[in-house]
């Protein structure tokens, strides 16, 4: 996940004065800090799980036969690249996840980790995509996803009967600002994410998470604000 991203600009609008307190349109409120929180948590954990689950199923979709595999619609393109390199679009679950990954000539569960670059695009924003560059490991019970300054992590608890899972997930991290250098924030989940999948009005698989992420801003190495989001399914 090495990448700059943009902290949400009514929070650098407000560092103009080195304090996170006021902007041009008046005090910043719990909405703004809850926006900044909704995107680290779409960021750093929704997406991220997207990417794992794609990854998971390149794993499964490299143990099957060569007939199996000619007969296999999990992914929407699938190119063997050659050297243990796989190119693919990956469709489900109510997102896009368009990937390059180096799978070492190995399998999940050993001691090589894979390396892989991805973008996500929900379906329903069609020109919304976010870039990743990962490793990306399994243990057989726990998913890891670690970029230069994000951590990730996944556990699987559950699946109904509809193909709709439920997931537990830790995230930690640094953000950094592209319009100003020296604002940053740190990050953490408050122990782990629950998530649930659900369909949304519109038949399509969106995801409900549960739990709370905890960050701090910095400017300069000074602590502007420290913030605890909670997420309410």
């Amino acid at each position: 996940m090495k990448h700059k991203l943009t902290i949400i600009a009514i929070l650098i609008y407000a560092l103009s004065s080195c304090a996170l307190n006021t902007t041009d349109n008046g005090p910043l409120t719990i909405y703004d800090y809850d926006s900044y929180g909704s995107f680290i948590n779409r960021q750093y954990s929704s997406n991220p799980l997207d990417i794992s689950r794609s990854l998971l199923e390149l794993d499964e979709y490299l143990g099957l036969s060569e007939t199996d595999k000619a007969q296999d619609t999990t992914f929407n393109l699938l190119i063997e690249m050659g050297n243990g390199i796989y190119k693919y679009q990956y469709i489900s679950k109510g997102s896009k996840v368009y990937c390059t990954v180096d799978t070492k000539n190995s399998r999940l569960g050993t001691d090589i980790a894979w390396s892989c670059q991805a973008s996500v695009t929900p379906v329903n924003y069609s020109l919304y995509s976010l870039d990743y560059v990962s490793k990306f490991s399994y243990d057989g019970s726990t998913c890891f996803l670690t970029g230069e300054n994000e951590k990730f992590e996944a556990r699987f608890i559950s699946e109904d009967p509809r193909g709709l899972q439920r997931w537990s997930v830790k995230i930690e991290g640094t953000d950094f600002s592209k319009a100003k250098e020296d604002l940053i924030a740190t990050f953490a989940s408050d122990g782990y994410i629950n998530i649930t999948e659900y369909f949304d009005e519109e038949r399509i698989v969106n995801k409900a998470s549960e739990g709370s992420i905890t960050y701090k801003v910095y400017n300069k190495g000074n602590l502007i604000k420290k913030y605890t989001y909670k997420l309410i399914p």
